[in-house]
């Protein structure tokens, strides 16, 4: 399986405006909180706008919410992954979803830190590989790609304007994204 990957800098009028064009050209979809949770039953049925507005953005990109996004004809697996101390946790990810894809949510953490998220899938999954093209388009339709990641407008002013566009806060300055990445 070869995953594909699109990263990403976006603020949160960024955010607002990517979700607006992804609601008008996007296939029937719904957005499920992704990861591993206590009990089996997960936060659905709400736009990603909703889903999404009340996310803290962590100073590690690898500790904020993820996205499942998965067509609507396609039923949800809630996989059960027993733990050391006997407990039962359930995961919701794409090890049983091949035709879905995964939006790692990035914005800003703090003044002056903005961090990156992610749109990609582990499949290659017809299905899966289609949605990865629109939600994928809508993104780079609206940013400059510099270096590995692609730069939304409202990221790229803040970026002129010195803020640390950066996966993980803690990381040394020198890591963060420049302007002279282009």
């Amino acid at each position: 399986m070869k995953s594909k990957l699109v990263f990403y800098f976006a603020d949160d009028s960024d955010l607002s405006k990517y979700i607006r064009q992804l609601d008008s050209s996007v296939s029937k979809v719904e957005f499920y909180k992704a990861g591993m949770f206590d009990t089996p039953e997960p936060e659905f049925g709400m736009s990603l706008s909703e889903m999404i507005k009340n996310e803290t953005i962590h100073s590690d990109w690898n500790h904020n919410t993820k996205v499942l996004v998965l067509p609507t004809h396609i039923d949800l697996v809630i996989r059960k992954v027993p733990q050391r101390n006997g407990v039962i946790r359930y995961a919701i990810d794409q090890r049983e979803h091949p035709s879905s894809i995964i939006l790692k949510i990035g914005g800003i953490h703090s003044e002056g830190i903005l961090i990156a998220g992610a749109i990609g899938t582990i499949n290659n999954d017809e299905i899966s590989i289609n949605l990865f093209k629109e939600f994928t388009a809508v993104l780079k339709k609206q940013s400059k790609k510099i270096g590995s990641f692609y730069v939304a407008e409202g990221a790229y002013e803040k970026l002129k304007n010195n803020c640390r566009l950066t996966t993980n806060s803690r990381s040394p300055k020198e890591y963060d994204l420049s302007l002279t990445a282009v």
